[in-house]
C-alpha cells in the first residue's frame, strides 16, 4: 500500500499565477524595465526562484540574483502578493476525504516552506499535512529530487510507500529518480505532453480524479 503522499503546492494545491507573476512585474519595473505580459510569465510556475531569476535577466551573476530575489521576495512576501494565491476548487475537499482514508499527507514544494506554510495557514489548508518542506531561503533544497531524498530520511519514508503529485516535470524527473509513484495533473501549469514526456505514471485532470488515480494505485498494488 502506498499511503504516503506527496503534494507539490503551485499549480497543484493553489493557483500562485496572479502573486509569482505580479511579483515578477514588479521586479523588472524596479529595474527600469517594461515586463512582459502575465501570460508569458506562466513558465516560472514551477522552477525554483533563482533559475527562473538566472533566465529572465539572463545572468549567472550571483551577487545580482541575490539582490533579485529580496526584491521579488518584497513584492511577494512583505505585499502580501502571495496571499492573492488560491486553492483550486475542490482541493479541501480532496485532502479531506484522504485524510479520512487514512492516508498520511506531506507537501513537496519548490516553494520556501516559510511562505509555503503561510499560504496554506491562510487558506485552511495547513492542519490536512504532517509536514511542509521546501528549499530554505538560501535555497538549500532547491531541487526537488534533492528535497524529496531529505524528505526520506529526515521522516522515515520509504519511496515504495509513496505517491508523488504534482504538475510539472520537475514533480515526476523528481519522483522516478527515487523510484516513487507519480500522478500528473494537467489542471496545473504543466501540460500534459510534458509530463508523458517527463514520465509520470499516471495522469489526471481534475482534483477528483487524484483520489481516483490513488485508489486504484493501491488496488493494483494488492491484486
Amino acid at each position: 500500500m502506498r499511503k504516503i503522499l506527496l503534494f507539490d503546492m503551485d499549480g497543484t494545491l493553489t493557483d500562485p499565477g496572479i502573486g509569482i507573476t505580479g511579483s515578477y512585474q514588479a521586479l523588472l519595473r524596479d529595474m527600469g524595465h517594461t515586463p512582459p505580459p502575465a501570460e508569458e510569465l506562466r513558465w516560472t510556475i514551477g522552477p525554483s526562484l533563482r533559475d527562473s531569476l538566472k533566465k529572465i535577466l539572463k545572468t549567472e551573476d550571483a551577487e545580482t540574483i541575490e539582490q533579485c530575489v529580496l526584491r521579488y521576495r518584497y513584492h511577494y512576501v512583505d505585499r502580501r502578493l502571495m496571499l492573492n494565491d488560491a486553492p483550486y476548487p475542490g482541493i479541501s475537499n480532496l485532502l479531506n476525504k484522504l485524510k479520512e482514508d487514512g492516508y498520511r499527507l506531506f507537501v513537496a514544494t519548490g516553494k520556501a516552506h516559510i511562505y509555503a506554510r503561510t499560504i496554506l495557514e491562510h487558506f485552511k489548508l495547513l492542519h490536512f499535512f504532517e509536514k511542509v518542506c521546501g528549499p530554505e531561503l538560501d535555497g538549500t533544497r532547491s531541487v526537488k529530487s534533492e528535497l524529496l531524498a531529505w524528505m526520506f530520511e529526515s521522516e522515515n519514508i520509504l519511496p515504495s510507500q509513496a505517491i508523488m503529485i504534482g504538475d510539472r516535470h520537475h514533480d515526476i524527473i523528481a519522483a522516478k529518480t527515487h523510484g516513487v509513484t507519480s500522478i500528473g495533473i494537467t489542471y496545473g501549469y504543466g501540460s500534459r505532453d510534458e509530463l508523458e514526456s517527463a514520465g509520470a505514471d499516471y495522469i489526471v485532470h481534475s482534483p477528483e480524479q487524484i483520489r481516483e488515480q490513488i485508489l486504484l494505485v493501491n488496488k493494483m498494488t494488492l491484486s
